[in-house]
């Protein structure tokens, strides 16, 4: 994609929007991040959710701002353990999603195996709270990894209200389950396919990924 083709409404503030070619208006991206057959969901005081975010309009122009916000969200969420900056992200699938008054899009991968990512998880966050660290690398309080067809069944129950769904021990943000809810069982083993390598980083126990 080109993003000269892309356009941001410079007259937005808090909530900045980019609109397409084709003109729809994308107000947030993210991304669903798989692993095996678990996905890695972060979890605040309220409930689980992909890595995503309102769109930062410091991060880039056009279409490179939805694969830089994205990036930069599972980022700061993950407490600078997931770093996914060498990955290609014109190589991901992904999926779009209308979200109250506009697009949400979120990119899907699938990483390596991490052992005991929640125990990496609480360590980095222990050291970027010691560092005073802005609010969004301190939001999330919890990595958790659940079975894709247990968030597929939660993802369709009744239980909830207008922004989350409950499932047994689960809270799931409500954006994230209409992102599971798209995903066919066809798009789901095509992006198992395609498992990106890890190695760590110089930031505590910080994992980047690689081809």
């Amino acid at each position: 994609m080109s993003h000269k083709t892309w356009n941001i409404d410079k007259k937005s503030r808090n909530n900045l929007t980019l609109y397409s070619p084709e003109g729809d208006a994308y107000k947030g991206s993210g991304m669903l991040i798989f692993t095996n057959d678990k996905v890695i969901l972060f979890e605040d005081r309220a409930s689980c959710q992909d890595s995503g975010g309102k769109l930062d309009k410091h991060l880039a122009d056009g279409s490179l701002l939805l694969v830089k916000n994205a990036m930069n969200e599972a980022y700061e969420e993950s407490a600078k353990t997931l770093n996914f900056s060498k990955v290609n992200f014109d190589k991901l699938e992904f999926i779009d999603i209308f979200h109250k008054d506009s697009y949400y899009r979120c990119y899907l991968i699938c990483i390596d195996e991490i052992y005991d990512i929640a125990k990496i998880f609480r360590k980095n966050r222990k050291i970027l709270v010691g560092q005073k660290a802005e609010y969004g690398f301190l939001e999330m309080n919890r990595v958790r990894l659940i079975e894709f067809n247990k968030l597929k069944k939660c993802a369709k129950e009744n239980k909830g209200s207008e922004k989350y769904k409950i499932c047994d021990d689960l809270i799931i943000r409500l954006r994230t389950c209409q992102i599971i809810n798209k995903i066919t069982d066809e798009l789901y083993q095509k992006v198992l396919k395609k498992s990106y390598k890890l190695k760590s980083t110089v930031y505590g126990d910080s994992i980047e990924t690689f081809q």
